[in-house]
C-alpha cells in the first residue's frame, strides 16, 4: 500500500479552525503540539538530537553521547562498533560480570600501562613483552629461566662463571651445597684448597669411582700423592697418616683386594735388584716388611706375625717359586699355621672351588667328606644303610620262642614305626623276610601282623605284638624256634617332629585337610620309580 498524505487543520487569521488541508512541503508538527519540529530527514548516518540553542530537534553528527544505563534486551549481546577506522573509547569502565573475552576467540589488546590493584589470576599462558611464563609451580628453591626463545620454565640453579665479593659460598642450613657441571666438564680449583672439617667424597660409579689425577710435562717425575698431618708433635708418633675403608654404616670394613703400582727399584736403591718393598708400622706393634722381587714374596720379620687376625704365620714365610706358588716356611721343619682369630673356618679355594674346613675335629678314623657344595665334615667310613637319617638299624638280636622285645621307643617322639625285618631261625634252618607297622595312642599299641616270606614248606613267618609301658612303645617278636636271630631296619613317623622332607628315595610328606572326599597325597613320575612302599598315619580328630 502506497503512502498516505497526511492532513492538517487550517488555521485563519484570527487563529481560528476553518477546515482541514493535506500537509504541504515545509509544514511541520511543532513540539509543543507532540511532533518533531523538523520539515526533511537528515543525510545517511546522521542522529537526532537537540538544538544547540535548546528549544528544537535536528539532524546532525553522532558527537559525544552521554548514557546513565545502557541495556540490552534480555539474553541479547550490546555490541559496540565503528563503522570506519575509529576506536570505541570508554573512560572509567566497570565490570559487574567475570568474562572479558574477543569475539574472534583470539587475544584482547591493551596498548597503554595496566594497573592491577587485586590478584591477578591467570589460567592459561601468561605472555609478557614477548616472554611465556609457565602455567604451574617448580620445585623448592627453583628459578625462572629463558630457552633464548622467549619461553620461561622453572630450573634450578645454574651458574655461568660466578664471581664471590665476600670470602663464602655457604648453603642454607643442614642443607648439602652441590657443585654439578651440566655438561662432561669438570670442576676446578686452580688454587691451594684448604677443608677445615671432614672432607667427603661420594660417588655413584664402581670402576675408578675416585681418580685422583695429576698433568705434567712429559720429562718430569712421577705425580706423588702425599698424606701430610700439620703437627710437629702428633699425638701418635708412629704414623703421620692413614687410608681407612669404611663400610655403609660408617663400620670398618675388610679390604677384599687392591693394586698399588709404583717404580720397581734396582740396586742403586739399596735393594735387591727389580725390588719392591713395603713398610707397615702400627702403633705398639712389631713392623711389618714385605719384599717383592721378580721370582719372590717375602717377610722379612723373623719373628712370629700376626696380620690383622687373619692368621698366624710361625716365623718368616717365604713365597718361593712365582710359577708353582709354593709357599714354605723358611724355619727348620717350621710347621705353616692358618689360625682365624675367631670361630669362623678356614676356606681354601683349588680350581675355582671354595673348600670349607670344619670347625671341629672327628672321631678317631673318621675322614673328611664333601656334602658337594665345597662343605667338608668328618665322617665314618662305614657304609650306612640309607641316606634318611632317621633310619634305625640293629642286627643279629637273640629271639625266641616266647615273645621278646626287639625295640622300644618314646611315646612322645614318635606316633607310628614302619620296621622291616629279617630272621635266621637257626634250629630249622630257615629264613625269613617280613615287614609291619606300629601305631599308639598314648595308652596302648597296635601293630599289624608281619607280611612277607620265608623259606621251607610251612612258610612260618615271626608273631608280632606291641604295648606302651612308662610312656615307651615296646615292640614284641616270637619266632619260630627258640634259637633265632633278628635284624630290622626301622623308619619312625611323628606327626609334631618329622617334617616334610626328601631322603634319598625316602620321601615324608604330611596333608592336615583330609576330609570324607577322594585326595591325592601323592604322585611319582614312572620314569623314575617303578614301585613304591606306603605308610600312612591317620588321625581322626572327631574321636
Amino acid at each position: 500500500m502506497a503512502d498516505k498524505t497526511p492532513v492538517r487543520v487550517v488555521f485563519n487569521a484570527s487563529n481560528v479552525a476553518t477546515g482541514l488541508a493535506e500537509f504541504q512541503t515545509g509544514d511541520t508538527v511543532p513540539i509543543a503540539s507532540g511532533g518533531t519540529g523538523l520539515s526533511s530527514i537528515g543525510s545517511a548516518g546522521q542522529i537526532i538530537k537537540v538544538n544547540a540553542a535548546g528549544n528544537a530537534l535536528e539532524f546532525g553528527a553522532e558527537g559525544d553521547l552521554s548514557i546513565t544505563n545502557l541495556v540490552a534486551p534480555t539474553n541479547a549481546d550490546l555490541t559496540f562498533s565503528t563503522s570506519g577506522t575509529g576506536n570505541i573509547v570508554l573512560d572509567q569502565v566497570t565490570l559487574r560480570g567475570t568474562t572479558l573475552s574477543s569475539t574472534d576467540s583470539s587475544s584482547i589488546n591493551i596498548n597503554e600501562g595496566l594497573i592491577v590493584d587485586g590478584t591477578l589470576n591467570v589460567s592459561g599462558a601468561t605472555v609478557l613483552a614477548g616472554l611465556t611464563f609457565p602455567t604451574s609451580d617448580g620445585s623448592s628453591g627453583q628459578v625462572l629461566q629463558t630457552d633464548g626463545s622467549g619461553t620461561l620454565s622453572f630450573a634450578s640453579v645454574s651458574l655461568g662463571d660466578l664471581a664471590i665479593v665476600g670470602s663464602s659460598i655457604a648453603s642454607p642450613s643442614n642443607a648439602d651445597l652441590t657443585l654439578d657441571p651440566a655438561g662432561t666438564g669438570a670442576i676446578k680449583l686452580n688454587a691451594n684448597t684448604d677443608i677445615t672439617g671432614t672432607a667427603t667424597i661420594t660417588t655413584t660409579t664402581t670402576d675408578d669411582s675416585l681418580l685422583l689425577t695429576t698433568t705434567e710435562a712429559s720429562n718430569s717425575a712421577a705425580p706423588v700423592f702425599t698424606l701430610k698431618r700439620n703437627s710437629s708433635s702428633p699425638a701418635d708418633a708412629d704414623y703421620l697418616g692413614r687410608i681407612k675403608f669404611k663400610g655403609e654404616n660408617d663400620a670398618d670394613q675388610e679390604v677384599q683386594y687392591g693394586s698399588i703400582s709404583g717404580k720397581i727399584l734396582d740396586a742403586s736403591d739399596g735393594t735387591e735388584d727389580g725390588a719392591i718393598e713395603f713398610n707397615v708400622k702400627k702403633a705398639g706393634s712389631n713392623n711389618i716388611a714385605v719384599r717383592i722381587n721378580s721370582d719372590q714374596v717375602k717377610l722379612l720379620n723373623s719373628t712370629s706375625l700376626d696380620v690383622d687376625g687373619a692368621g698366624t704365620f710361625a716365623g718368616s714365610v717365604t713365597a718361593t717359586s712365582v710359577t708353582t706358588n709354593d709357599i714354605v716356611s723358611n724355619g727348620s721343619n717350621a710347621p705353616i699355621n692358618i689360625t682365624p682369630a675367631g670361630t669362623g673356618g678356614v676356606i681354601i679355594t683349588s680350581g675355582g672351588v671354595a673348600f670349607t674346613l670344619p670347625t671341629s675335629d672327628g672321631s678317631n678314623g673318621d675322614v673328611l667328606k664333601t656334602d658337594g657344595s665345597g662343605s667338608l665334615s668328618f665322617g665314618s667310613t662305614a657304609a650306612t644303610p640309607s641316606d634318611d637319617t632317621r633310619v634305625v638299624v640293629k642286627n643279629n638280636k637273640a629271639v625266641g620262642s616266647t615273645a621278646r622285645t626287639i625295640d622300644y621307643f618314646q611315646s612322645s617322639s614318635a606316633d607310628m614305626a614302619w620296621y622291616f625285618v629279617a630272621l635266621n631261625d637257626l634250629s630249622n634252618d630257615n629264613s625269613s623276610a617280613s615287614c609291619f607297622t606300629v601305631c599308639h595312642n598314648d595308652a596302648d599299641a597296635f601293630i599289624s601282623g608281619a607280611r612277607g616270606g620265608a623259606s621251607g614248606s610251612n612258610n612260618t613267618l615271626p608273631t608280632t605284638s606291641a604295648d606302651v609301658s612308662s610312656n615307651q612303645v615296646r615292640v614284641k617278636v616270637t619266632a619260630p624256634s627258640s634259637d633265632s636271630k633278628l635284624s630290622y631296619y626301622k623308619i619312625p613317623i611323628s606327626r609334631a617332629n618329622t617334617s616334610n622332607a626328601t631322603a634319598g628315595v625316602t620321601i615324608t610328606t604330611a596333608n592336615t585337610d583330609v576330609d570324607s572326599g577322594t585326595e591325592s597325597i601323592d604322585s611319582f613320575a614312572h620314569a623314575s620309580f617303578r614301585a613304591a612302599k606306603y605308610v600312612i598315619l591317620i588321625d581322626d580328630t572327631r574321636k
